[in-house]
C-alpha cells in the first residue's frame, strides 16, 4: 500500500498526518528529528518521505542529500514562499506542499505509490496558506506555482531557460531566483538585448582588448566573461538583431569566444537564461528569429501569467511590496484596507507587477504612516478610467509625481532623491524645467521653486 516516512518535529501534527494516511490505506512511520530519520531509513527505506521544512535540529532541506535516490521526498512548509520552493526543488525534492496537506493531495500520492511503487511528481495543485515574507516572485495560483516549481527543478542543472511573460510580470526576478538557487559561484549579469546597438554588440558580449578601437584604452571584459561560472540573463531576446543572434549562437555552440581585437579564444562556463514578451514561434515562421538559437535557449521554458489572471496573489504581493518599500525608503505604512485590496484585485494591470508597484508606492507616500485606503488610490482610478477626459503626457505625470514627493518630504531634496531614485543634480534640473514650464503657461508652483 506504500510506506511513507513523516519527518516532523511537531508530534501532534505528525500524528494527525499519520492517521490520515492510515485511513487512506498507507503505512506511515514518524521521525521527529534528523537523527531519528536516519534510524528509520536504516530500518527500512520508505517509498516516500514527507519532510517538514523546519526541524528542531535544523532545516529539513538538509535531509535531501541523505535521501538522494533512495526515495522521493516532498518538502512540507509552513507557507508557500518562492525562495523556499525553488531551493527545495533545486536540491532534489519532488514537490513543495504546505500544512495542512489536504486529503485529496495525499490520496494522489498514495495512488501513485500503489500503481507504480514510485512517485513522479512534477506538480500537485494545492492552495497555499500564508504568504512569502521575502522576494517579489510570489504565487498562489496554479500557473504561478507551476512556474515556480519548474524553476526549482531546473535551478541546479546547467540547462538554458527561456522565460515568457508580458512586460512587468517579473521575468528578471524569476531569473535571479533561479540563479540564487543554482549554487553557482559566479555572478548574475543582466543584458538588455533591445538596448544594444549593432556597432557595440560584439564588444558587449565578448569584451575587447586594449587598442582594439578608438577609445579602447584598457582591456574590458564582456558579459560572457563577467558571468563566467554564473548566469547571464538576456532580457528581451526577441528584440535581438540577426547579427546579434548569430554571435550569440556561436558562443553557445562552442563555449568559447574571442575578445574584439584579440587572437586567443577564451573558454566560458555560463548558464544562460533568456526572457521575452514576444511570440518567438511566430517570429521563427517569419524568419525574424533563428530556430537553432531558439533550441539552444529553450531547454526549459517557463511562462509567467499576467497579474490580471492571478488576482488572488495581489494581497500577498502588496504586502511584500510594502515590506520592501519600508526597508528601502523608511516609509512606515501599516497595511492596506480590505476595500483597497478588493479594488486592486479588480484592476486590469496592463503593466503587471511594475504598474502595481508604482501604484502602491504613490499610495504609500499619500497615506504615510496609516493604512492605504481607496481614496489613496484616486490617481490609480483616474489613470485606469476607460474613458479619460484628458490623456496626460509623460512630462505631466512626472511633474505631478515630483510635486507629490516634494510635498511629502517637506521640500527635503535629499529625501526626495532617495524616494525618486534619482541624483540631486537631476532633481534640481527637473525642478527648474517644470517651474519654467509653469511660468510659461501662466501657472504658479509653490513646491517646485
Amino acid at each position: 500500500m506504500g510506506d511513507i516516512l513523516i519527518v516532523d518535529g511537531n508530534p501532534q501534527r505528525a500524528m494527525q498526518l499519520a492517521q490520515l494516511l492510515k485511513e487512506l490505506g498507507a503505512n506511515a512511520r514518524i521521525a521527529g528529528s534528523f537523527f531519528h530519520c536516519l534510524k528509520r531509513i536504516e530500518e527500512r527505506i520508505p517509498d516516500l518521505a514527507l519532510v517538514a521544512e523546519m526541524l528542531p535540529d535544523g532545516q529539513g532541506l538538509k535531509l535531501l542529500p541523505v535521501f538522494d535516490d533512495l526515495c522521493p521526498v516532498v518538502i512540507v512548509g509552513e507557507y508557500m514562499a518562492s525562495d523556499r520552493i525553488i531551493e527545495a526543488l533545486s536540491l532534489g525534492a519532488r514537490d513543495f506542499l504546505v500544512h495542512p496537506i489536504e486529503r485529496q493531495t495525499l490520496d494522489i500520492l498514495i495512488s501513485q505509490l500503489q500503481v507504480g511503487g514510485k512517485i513522479a511528481l512534477h506538480y500537485l495543485s494545492q492552495n497555499p496558506r500564508g504568504e512569502s515574507p521575502t522576494g517579489m516572485v510570489i504565487g498562489s495560483c496554479p500557473d504561478m506555482l507551476f512556474a515556480l516549481k519548474r524553476a526549482g527543478l531546473s535551478a541546479r542543472t546547467s540547462a538554458s531557460v527561456l522565460i515568457y511573460g508580458e512586460s512587468g510580470t517579473g521575468k528578471e526576478l524569476m531569473a535571479r531566483e533561479i540563479h540564487r538557487a543554482s549554487g553557482r559561484s559566479g555572478t548574475f549579469v543582466a543584458l538588455n538585448c533591445a538596448a544594444i546597438a549593432e556597432s557595440i554588440a560584439e564588444s558587449e558580449l565578448f569584451g575587447h582588448e586594449r587598442g582594439a578601437f578608438t577609445g579602447a584604452i584598457t582591456r574590458r571584459a564582456g558579459c560572457f566573461e563577467q558571468a563566467d561560472g554564473g548566469t547571464l540573463f538576456l532580457d528581451e531576446i526577441g528584440e535581438a538583431s540577426p547579427a546579434f543572434q548569430a554571435k550569440l549562437l556561436r558562443v553557445l555552440d562552442r563555449g568559447e569566444f574571442v575578445r574584439v581585437g584579440g587572437q586567443s579564444p577564451v573558454q566560458t562556463q555560463v548558464r544562460v537564461i533568456a526572457a521575452t514578451n514576444r511570440d518567438l514561434d511566430s517570429m521563427i515562421e517569419q524568419s525574424e528569429f533563428r530556430l537553432d538559437l531558439f533550441y539552444r535557449l529553450s531547454a526549459v521554458t517557463i511562462s509567467l501569467p499576467p497579474l490580471r489572471e492571478r488576482s488572488e496573489d495581489i494581497p500577498h504581493i502588496v504586502q511584500a511590496m510594502l515590506t520592501r518599500l519600508k526597508t528601502d525608503t523608511g516609509v512606515e505604512v501599516q497595511g492596506v484596507s480590505e476595500a483597497a485590496v478588493t479594488y486592486l484585485a479588480e484592476c486590469e494591470w496592463p503593466g503587471n507587477l511594475r504598474e502595481l508597484q508604482h501604484a502602491i508606492y504613490r499610495a504609500a507616500l499619500a497615506c504615510q504612516k496609516g493604512v492605504i485606503r481607496p481614496e489613496h488610490l484616486d490617481v490609480l482610478k483616474s489613470s485606469q478610467s476607460s474613458a479619460p477626459d484628458k490623456i496626460e503626457t509623460l512630462n505631466e505625470i512626472e511633474q505631478a509625481h515630483i510635486e507629490r514627493v516634494m510635498l511629502v518630504t517637506g521640500g527635503n531634496q535629499g529625501r526626495a532623491c532617495e524616494l525618486l531614485g534619482i541624483s540631486r543634480p537631476t532633481l534640481r534640473r527637473k525642478i527648474r524645467r517644470y517651474a519654467f514650464e509653469r511660468e510659461k503657461n501662466g501657472q504658479v508652483s509653490s513646491t517646485l521653486t
